[in-house]
């Protein structure tokens, strides 16, 4: 059961990285094109670990039968 849990966790921490991104847009005038480019891909490979986390997470939910 508590990897269910885990898996509950792991979904709304990746749709936190949409915050990252409103703040990034948001403050985009303050930075350089290089900086701001460099923290977009920095938040894209992080949204591409959050979401590989999730899927392990709804495998093994998945394969323990927890949902």
């Amino acid at each position: 059961m508590k990897e269910r849990f885990v898996l509950e966790e792991r979904i709304t921490d990746a749709w936190r990285i949409f915050d990252d991104l409103k703040v990034l847009r948001d403050n985009a005038d303050n930075l350089s094109e290089d900086e701001f480019y460099n923290i977009l891909n920095g938040l894209l490979d992080l949204g591409e670990i959050k979401m590989q986390m999730l899927w392990k997470s709804f495998e093994k939910c998945v394969q323990d039968k927890h949902l």
